[in-house]
């Protein structure tokens, strides 16, 4: 038992189960357990285990041969390896390590991004715009000569337009594409673009963005946030033949290593 990390829950049992696709002894299913670092003090705990799970409707004794799953227990495998598999992609959102994962980011941000700068623009309130203006004001002062490093300012700026939108795609995808933890990316994006010089362009897209959603110009705030995330995915662009896209990636690796 020294290798044993933990002790299974239900969940574990109905996966183990799940991918057998066959009867399973206690003696398989523990086999099993082993094989992924989990197990019991004994079989006869797992046995009860069982016999729990089987209460529960979700499996149940085929014969002489082992459990195999209900109808019910079928459903919650299935909605078990959705799960690992949705956070499996937001660990590999939240990992990205190379420039051509943040471009892929960029693209996919790009698609998504003016249809909640468009909804922003309906429906704000007075208090979402003063908001963004303070936003800007904050970032106006960072990249000026002698101010803080603009940090994850701009980020923000992006997170509150989508975290109002109303629609759940839009923030079903920009809340894994903006999630905090790739903070760290745009931080690296910001050393490189420090290095550009070119962070004076993204404030004058960000007002833009405030100029057409003052006016409720839902088409303007869209098309304005596209042209800017245009731009950005144009600058990586450009990176690439002078060779700061080593140094994007470079930080995107170091970052990731210093995670946590």
């Amino acid at each position: 038992m020294s290798d044993v990390l933990r002790e299974p829950d239900r969940d574990d049992l109905i996966r183990t189960l799940g991918l057998a696709n066959r009867p399973m002894s206690i003696a398989d299913v523990d086999a099993a357990l082993t094989q992924r670092g989990l197990g019991y003090a004994s079989q006869s705990t797992l046995a009860r285990r069982l016999k729990d799970v089987e209460r529960e409707g979700f499996c149940f004794q085929s014969g002489r041969e082992g459990r195999v799953l209900s109808p019910n227990g079928l459903a919650l495998f299935k909605s078990i390896l959705e799960a690992e598999e949705r956070a499996g992609l937001l660990k590999t959102v939240q990992s990205i390590s190379t420039s051509e994962g943040l471009e892929q980011m960029f693209r996919i941000r790009r698609a998504v991004e003016p249809e909640a700068a468009r909804e922003f623009a309906a429906s704000a309130t007075e208090d979402d715009i003063e908001r963004l203006r303070e936003m800007q004001v904050n970032y106006r002062e960072a990249v000026a000569p002698g101010g803080p490093q603009p940090r994850g300012i701009a980020l923000d700026f992006h997170r509150y337009i989508a975290r109002k939108s109303k629609n759940p795609f839009v923030l079903l995808v920009l809340n894994e594409a903006l999630h905090e933890r790739t903070g760290r990316v745009e931080a690296a994006m910001d050393v490189v673009l420090q290095q550009e010089r070119t962070h004076e362009s993204s404030i004058h897209y960000h007002d833009d963005i405030i100029d057409a959603i003052l006016r409720r110009d839902a088409q303007g705030a869209e098309d304005s946030m596209r042209v800017h995330l245009d731009n950005l995915l144009a600058e990586i662009e450009a990176m690439k033949p002078g060779g700061s896209l080593g140094l994007l990636d470079n930080i995107l690796e170091w970052s990731l290593v210093n995670l946590e």
